[in-house]
């Protein structure tokens, strides 16, 4: 009788796990940026106009990319950043994933990738300064539980460099 009960209960744990695997998380936003513009995001940049000529965030047909160096011998510093209220009223659990590709990093460039509740505060989730990508390489962080249920969420993507070279690509952007 207690094997039989082992075998119902080891039957049972298996179909809770199944179950459980055929839920996924809901998707609260997402931006392939494949539609080949950046409708809802914010641009900014510093310094406002960027160096000439600097290459602020765009949208190529298949992914944001931002060059804010000016490439010349003076080697300029700019920053583009791009950011987003995307809305998590109504979930919890909030978790944010996207592709990026930094080119020709130095130590004087970086990639910061933050977020928000109010707009004025942020967080970070990656600082970034080592870029050499040969690829894009996928992030993924589960944000704490300050991030749920929010109206003014806010995601930030912020590129600095000196160089044309280098650069920023952004893509697959997923809130859940």
């Amino acid at each position: 009788m207690s094997f039989k009960r082992l075998g119902l209960f080891a039957l049972s744990i298996f179909a809770l796990v199944f179950v459980m695997s055929a839920v996924s998380a809901a998707t609260i936003f997402s931006d392939d940026f494949n539609d080949g513009d950046l409708n809802g995001w914010a641009i900014t940049n510093s310094p406002d106009p960027l160096p000439q000529p600097s290459g602020f965030w765009s949208n190529t047909g298949t992914f944001a990319e931002a060059k804010p160096g000016n490439g010349s011998a003076s080697s300029t510093q700019g920053t583009s950043t791009l950011s987003r209220t995307i809305s998590t009223s109504g979930f919890d659990t909030i978790i944010v994933s996207y592709n990026r590709q930094l080119e020709d990093f130095e130590s004087s460039d970086f990639f910061n990738v933050s977020w928000s509740t109010d707009g004025s505060i942020y967080t970070i989730l990656e600082s970034n300064s080592t870029g050499g990508d040969s690829a894009f390489v996928s992030k993924t962080f589960n944000l704490p539980s300050s991030a749920n249920n929010n109206a003014n969420f806010r995601l930030k993507f912020e590129c600095t460099t000196n160089a044309l070279s280098e650069y920023c690509k952004l893509d697959n952007l997923l809130v859940e």
